[in-house]
């Protein structure tokens, strides 16, 4: 993956509390095709917006053009000048 993506990630018990927080699924399920160490994660694949407190201000989901999130964002940074 880019260097620049920001993930979420922690221990299970984390990722459990944050599932539920913001509606998302996960799940880890061993690669078929690789060794015992290896897995393959099923998940949302929606980008969120949060703000600093960690509140969900925004859900986009899978697909959305890029243009669409630019201007939502821009929309949002003007309403808070």
């Amino acid at each position: 993956f880019d260097e620049s993506f920001i993930g979420l990630t922690g221990d299970d018990a984390t990722l459990t509390r944050l599932g539920s927080d913001y509606n998302l699924y996960f799940a880890r399920r061993a690669d078929p095709n690789g060794s015992a160490d290896d897995y393959i994660m099923d998940h949302t694949s929606s980008a969120f917006l949060v703000n600093r407190t960690g509140e969900l201000v925004a859900v986009y989901a899978y697909g959305t053009q890029s243009e669409v999130i630019a201007e939502d964002l821009s929309a949002r940074l003007a309403n808070k000048q």
